[in-house]
């Protein structure tokens, strides 16, 4: 079914709010090729105290409706550290439990000044959660701090969604899935690739491959870190917000990888191939 909701309000002529009340139709798609008797009427006739009316119709494309909150793309913090906030990657699995992915500097940002490789870290399920999420407007914690690495090949953490939250969890099948990633060898790219990104501060943005084997200095709380054998991306397609955020190609939902950062000129947009995080946290 394309309507995903409807309410009262007022009509829209030419995008201009006019003065008349409308049955607004929220659709997922706006498309003519539907077939007649699917189409919405442009009056309906509706009884209001006794009196019979004609009352016009209008539209409005919404895209599908969530009710889950810990998904790719949402904004995630380490404690209430709104300033450094980034946007959830994958959700992912290790040891058969959800976790969900971003930066090590967005999960761990507390840690860089003096660790930038954390494996396993201790874990108490009794304790508050360390990593939160804006759930409905409201800042929440939704997951523990478990791994976390920056090196010359990756800048990633995971965190530990705990049992309770499970029936939040939205993995995002409908655009992607992480079964079968997107592998390049390393070689120049002749074509470029069109992907697109999921950003808690850009949303959608499309984009395009032009190099699997960039490298990048950028400047921790630690220090400047190159990373090398990273993914370019042309245009630039992130902004501050969006680090973490999941790459994918949309033709066939196939990963690519999370994104890392861009240049300050803002022509590229960098990205973790996914292959290096598996191999990082051992991810199947």
């Amino acid at each position: 079914m394309n309507i995903s909701g409807v309410h009262i309000g007022r009509k829209k002529v030419n995008g201009i709010e006019t003065t008349r009340y409308a049955i607004i139709f929220h659709v997922i798609v706006k498309t003519d090729l539907i077939q007649a008797t699917e189409r919405i009427p442009k009056r309906i006739l509706v009884s209001y105290k006794g009196v019979e009316k004609k009352v016009p119709t209008d539209i409005v494309f919404t895209g599908e409706s969530e009710l889950q909150h810990i998904a790719p793309g949402r904004n995630v913090m380490q404690f209430d550290n709104v300033p450094k906030r980034g946007s959830m990657g994958f959700i992912v699995f290790k040891d058969d439990r959800p976790h969900l992915l971003s930066n090590m500097h967005v999960l761990g940002w507390s840690y860089l000044p003096h660790q930038h490789v954390i494996i396993d870290k201790p874990i108490n399920i009794n304790a508050r959660p360390d990593i939160n999420s804006m759930v409905n407007n409201e800042l929440r914690p939704v997951a523990y701090f478990r791994s976390g690495v920056i090196d010359h090949r990756i800048d990633a953490a995971i965190a530990l969604i705990p049992e309770q939250l499970f029936d939040l969890i939205n993995e995002r099948h409908d655009i992607f899935s992480i079964q079968d990633p997107l592998i390049f060898p390393p070689q120049p790219i002749n074509i470029p690739i069109p992907v697109r990104m999921l950003g808690a501060v850009s949303g959608f943005k499309n984009s395009a491959i032009v190099s699997v084997t960039a490298s990048k200095t950028f400047n921790y709380p630690f220090g400047p870190q190159t990373i090398v054998s990273i993914i370019a991306l042309h245009p630039c397609c992130s902004q501050p917000g969006d680090s973490g955020s999941p790459v994918y190609e949309p033709e066939s939902g196939r990963i690519v990888g999370i994104i890392i950062g861009r240049d300050q000129n803002l022509q590229y947009s960098f990205v973790i191939p996914f292959p290096t995080i598996q191999t990082a946290f051992d991810l199947p």
